[in-house]
């Protein structure tokens, strides 16, 4: 055999090995999702949840929103005394 014969099949029984870890990855997925989804169904049979307020109506506790400053380009009020 050649050498560049030799690399292909090598190549082929690499991705070979990748393409069967994925599927088994992708079945324990399929299950999981199947299993969180029957949980999910039987926990809120009856009950809906409603939501409040929304995302955009909740004041963030992280940030405290102060008023804005002048723009060090924008002339100043002066007062008089």
């Amino acid at each position: 055999m050649s050498k560049s014969l030799s690399e292909a099949h090598k190549n082929i029984g690499s991705m070979s090995a990748w393409i069967k870890f994925q599927d088994k990855m992708l079945e324990k997925c399929g299950k999981a999702i199947a299993a969180i989804q029957a949980v999910l169904s039987c926990s809120s049979s009856g009950a809906t949840m409603v939501r409040e307020k929304r995302p955009e109506e909740v004041v963030s506790r992280r940030h405290k929103i102060s008023p804005s400053r002048q723009s060090a380009y924008e002339q100043r009020e002066v007062s008089s005394p």
